[in-house]
């Protein structure tokens, strides 16, 4: 389970699945044999009517949150309504301990001076598909290690002037680590969103072939990208 600082987001869709074209071509094909219908005294056939069926997805439960080892956390660090780097980064640490707590295994990555939130890549080694095992300890930990720290910390303190020339720096600097020549051919303007100038970070994510990752490579440079240069690190 990839996690990034901004939480879950759940998408419910519904969908409708109509047989009209199926029936219509039923209908030009009866209209198109109705004249020799006639001559062989054989009734023509009525032409079908257009029906649909909505398909409609069943809501999903809510999640259960686990019993918290520490419900005051988040209220201790607002009492006096500021997040500091400090506390943001007890946090996150305590985050990811809840996940290890839970049985849970995998990296996490986080750099606070350079803005890059927390990202998690984890699993639970016993979970069990079609349960919401993983999901629930995800939700468990983020509600009470984390809330909304990260909006009021990022809030308070904005990013400074040259945050994306440090944070493209970062990611070379990582990439440089393994192959330096791919270090090279990242473009010297790049974004970490879909807002900013130039190439964006998480498309070169996706191909980092297009930047010349040999096979071998690909994995560690995406996770460099994944990061923007922030250290993994194992948990679990």
């Amino acid at each position: 389970m990839l996690w990034r600082g901004g939480g879950l987001v759940r998408c419910d869709r519904f969908a409708t699945a109509s047989l009209a074209p199926t029936l219509l071509v039923l209908a030009l094909a009866a209209a198109a044999c109705s004249d020799d219908d006639d001559r062989d005294g054989v009734e023509p056939v009525e032409p079908a009517t257009e029906t649909t069926t909505d398909i409609v997805a069943e809501p999903t439960p809510a999640l259960e949150l686990n019993t918290s080892a520490d419900p005051s956390f988040i209220d201790d660090v607002l009492a006096d309504e500021q997040v500091t780097a400090s506390e943001l980064e007890d946090g996150y640490e305590r985050f990811i301990a809840c996940l290890t707590d839970g049985g849970a295994a995998g990296i996490y990555a986080y750099d606070i001076e350079l803005h890059i939130t927390l990202a998690a890549d984890w699993s639970l080694a016993l979970d069990t598909a079609g349960t919401n095992d993983a999901a629930s300890l995800e939700a468990s930990c983020a509600h009470d290690y984390l809330g909304d720290l990260i909006d009021r910390y990022e809030q308070a303190n904005p990013a400074p002037p040259d945050l994306v020339e440090r944070q493209r720096a970062s990611v070379v600097r990582c990439v440089a680590a393994v192959n330096p020549t791919v270090a090279d051919a990242i473009p010297d303007v790049m974004s970490v969103d879909t807002t900013g100038a130039g190439a964006n970070a998480f498309d070169l994510q996706l191909d980092p072939a297009s930047l010349g990752a040999e096979p071998g490579e690909v994995e560690a440079i995406r996770r460099c990208l994944g990061s923007l240069g922030a250290e993994w690190t194992q948990f679990g």
